[in-house]
């Protein structure tokens, strides 16, 4: 994979996300910061091998699994002190890992072909090569129906 212009700006966004997560208040903000530039980061990665569609879903899913990332920390670090196992906090992990994985699958299964061919190796890296992703174009007809009248001429 070569890297080339296309779509930088989530590389330099997903740099910028990872290099702010280091004056982190603990090791759970920061690995969830890491996530969130990972997920912009990878998102660059995509567009250099394919053009996925529904990138959202994949952006949305990736922020849900960095906030299940950053509650499990912060379970763990409960179940080690004295406060103990937060109930709320449980659900609230099983929810977004539901959604984040809902998300996934939305993009996975926008992107299933693609996603499968570039797995077994094949490069879209040029724009014509895309052959799950072009654009059609329909043309529309307009269909006018018109009605012929014969006028006979009445002499008087």
């Amino acid at each position: 994979m070569k890297f080339s212009s296309k779509g930088i700006g989530w590389l330099i966004a997903g740099a910028l996300v990872c290099a702010s997560a280091f004056p982190g208040n603990g090791i759970a903000d920061v690995m969830s910061t890491i996530m969130i530039g990972l997920v912009f980061i990878a998102v660059y990665v995509m567009k250099q091998r394919f053009r996925p569609a529904g990138i959202g879903w994949f952006i949305g899913g990736g922020i849900l699994l960095a906030f299940c990332v950053d509650l499990f920390f912060d379970m763990a670090g409960g179940l080690f002190s004295q406060i103990g196992l937060d109930a709320g906090g449980l659900s609230d992990l099983f929810i977004g890992l539901i959604c984040a994985f809902g998300c996934m699958f939305m993009f996975y299964r926008k992107n299933k072909e693609v996603i499968a061919d570039v797995a077994d190796g094949a490069d879209y890296s040029k724009e014509s090569e895309f052959p799950y992703q072009e654009e059609v174009f329909r043309e529309e007809t307009v269909e006018v129906v018109t009605e012929t009248e014969e006028v006979s001429e009445e002499k008087d």
